[in-house]
């Protein structure tokens, strides 16, 4: 048993099944043995590997994709530079050693990094040292004024609620105890909560599983706020669906390979698909873009850094670079699954990437 199973076996005794937004937020925040506040998840040692870790050409084309949109938005001075879910700084790394050949822009952002993990929050510091980045726990702590912000692989995790038809009627999934273990139950949907079922699902076959993100919807609602009052863009790379739809996605990985979701709690990775219809929805006032990390990456120039790279290199070395390219853009691996959109102020053209 892990430490993490004791506290939600003694909450559920207490409270009763909980949801699964709060099973997640305990299993991975919680301040003494939630998941990402105890270790790197990152990497052979860890339990996954996300794009900036598996190449340099990932975090070299945002940076290419950062001075792109730093321009559109007349290259202003002292922008915040902000980045949710950091990992171990490798994105912005790479990123900003891409941008160097840009004085102007090196001198004129603030960077600011979101990370709830002390673990990974050390780790980004170190990496980060030399542009003095600034840390918060919230999104809501950082100043406002003109910004570009990216999300690589951070919506995905943020906890989320389940639907499921049963019977001819929905519930809410939650997690109970039965047989000293973790389970699922079913909890009838109030009239008010049915209203979070869209319409377009309400009348699916029984066993249909609808999901939901309210922090996700919460979130991008301050973020699309912030850019109807400051010039600037939000760039959103994750895993997940471009319109609302159903199934269950909520997963856990541990140890490089897919667990039961109950299993391990605290010490696997729990995601689910990011519903991008949502986000756009949610959004309010601004332009969004979507594409598929493929076509986003292609975009931006991936084959030919590809091949500057690849020739820089020999043997396994290069088969290495090639490789790690494949699998970000790779139809049947990451390069549909993966979807880019993006957010921007109206005075804004066309992002690059999005064209």
């Amino acid at each position: 048993m892990t430490e993490i199973f004791t506290i939600l076996k003694q909450k559920i005794e207490e409270d009763g099944p909980i949801s699964i937004a709060d099973y997640m937020s305990i299993c991975m925040t919680h301040p003494q043995h939630g998941y990402y506040m105890t270790k790197d998840p990152l990497g052979q040692r860890g339990d996954f590997i996300t794009a900036p870790e598996m190449t340099q050409i990932f975090g070299e084309l945002i940076g290419i994709w950062l001075i792109s949109t730093w321009r559109q938005m007349k290259s202003p001075d002292g922008f915040n530079l902000i980045e949710l879910g950091g990992g171990r700084g490798t994105l912005m790394k790479d990123a900003l050693r891409a941008c160097e050949g840009d004085e102007d822009f090196m001198k004129s952002f603030n960077l600011h990094m979101v990370e709830v993990s002390p673990v990974l929050r050390e780790m980004q510091a170190k990496n980060l040292a030399r542009f003095s980045p600034r840390f918060h726990e919230n999104y809501d702590d950082i100043p406002k004024k003109p910004f570009i912000l990216v999300a690589n692989e951070f919506f995905d995790v943020l906890p989320l609620q389940q639907f499921i038809k049963h019977n001819g009627q929905w519930h809410e999934r939650r997690i109970c105890i039965s047989e000293n273990k973790l389970a699922f139950s079913n909890q009838p949907l109030t009239e008010k909560e049915m209203n979070l079922i869209p319409n377009k699902v309400l009348n699916s076959e029984d066993g249909t599983v609808y999901e939901y993100r309210p922090a996700a919807r919460d979130l991008i609602k301050k973020i699309g706020h912030d850019l109807t009052q400051n010039v600037g863009s939000a760039l959103i790379i994750d895993y997940g669906h471009e319109s609302s739809g159903v199934g269950d996605t909520f997963q856990a990985i541990y140890q490089h390979e897919m667990v039961p979701v109950t299993e391990h709690p605290g010490e696997a990775d729990l995601t689910a698909h990011v519903d991008f219809e949502l986000l756009a929805k949610a959004a309010g006032d601004v332009i969004p873009y979507m594409s598929t990390q493929a076509r986003f990456l292609s975009q931006l120039g991936i084959g030919l850094r590809t091949d500057i790279l690849a020739k820089a290199v020999e043997g396994e070395a290069r088969m290495a670079v090639r490789s790690a390219t494949d699998r970000l853009i790779g139809k049947d691996q990451m390069g549909h699954l993966f979807k880019a959109f993006c957010i921007n102020n109206k005075s804004l053209s066309v992002p690059i990437g999005f064209r």
